[in-house]
């Protein structure tokens, strides 16, 4: 089975298809994320890691707490989690593209 792509924020300003390099991309939210809904931005990241595999990837993309609050509920369900940061690199002819770089946590 294909992994999936696990996106904490959806934002329309970045580009995230060559993360489909890594599989299927899932938006778990989208947009600004005000602070007096982060419990139920924590629910939602919570039911979301329940489904995902040990194979899936978060691909962090938000404010910093939204990113931390994805993270949590990774590690509540999984005892490790490979994340993709979002950065910018320069393809053959030195124009801008998309990257993505692993990092691989554990929590024990």
């Amino acid at each position: 089975m294909k992994p999936k792509v696990y996106v904490t924020n959806h934002n329309a300003n970045y580009d995230y298809s060559s993360a489909e390099a890594y599989g299927e991309i899932i938006y778990m939210t989208s947009g600004y994320m005000p602070a007096k809904n982060y419990q139920s931005i924590l629910t939602t990241f919570e039911n979301y890691a329940k489904t995902a595999t040990e194979n899936d990837y978060l691909l962090l993309s938000g404010a910093n707490l939204v990113c931390a609050l994805a993270m949590a509920a990774w590690l509540r369900h999984h005892n490790n989690v490979t994340l993709l940061q979002h950065g910018k690199g320069m393809d053959d002819n030195k124009n801008p593209i998309s990257v993505y770089q692993q990092c691989h946590v554990s929590y024990s």
